[in-house]
């Protein structure tokens, strides 16, 4: 009896110390992302031309192409987000110029349509980080007045995005 009662003893001292023996550590990792602002604007074409026409039978001119927009930013939550179109008159080399009013544009997706104009034209007014597309179908005012001449400017898009 003395035996087996040594090794009961014996064998709860090795539970007990088995169950007491194990250990856990932990350790943290602190992970740091820096995000600052961005602003991107892509578009689909380069330039679009207007075609000659007869005012009478073409009062209206489409352009040769729509334009794609993109404009992705990334801002502090609940920042405005604002795209803007602008331009200055079409200009010819003999002197001749077309109001740059006198070109305006449907627009579809997060575009807004409007006429161009020398100021500053809202297209988008959001807030937050995104994305933003849309096409943009240019049409010219066609008129007798125009003098002769290969008229051109330059669009101008700003994304503002602080």
């Amino acid at each position: 009896m003395r035996i087996f009662f040594r090794l009961t003893l014996a064998a709860a001292f090795v539970a007990f110390a088995a169950a007491t023996a194990s250990a856990q550590v932990t350790e943290t990792l602190t992970i740091n992302a820096a995000v600052s602002a961005r602003a991107s604007i892509t578009l689909g074409v380069a330039s679009v031309d207007f075609a000659d026409a007869d005012p009478d039978n073409f009062p209206n001119i489409n352009a040769s192409a729509a334009v794609s927009v993109t404009a992705k930013s990334r801002t502090s939550q609940g920042n405005a987000v604002t795209l803007t179109i602008e331009a200055p008159d079409l200009t010819e080399v003999g002197g001749g110029t077309i109001a740059a009013s006198q070109i305006s544009w449907v627009a579809n997706g997060d575009l807004a349509g409007g006429t161009l104009s020398n100021a500053a034209v809202t297209l988008v007014s959001s807030t937050n980080s995104g994305q933003r597309t849309g096409d943009m179908a240019f049409v010219l005012i066609n008129s007798w007045a125009y003098a002769v001449g290969a008229y051109s400017t330059t669009v101008t898009y700003t994304l503002s995005a602080p």
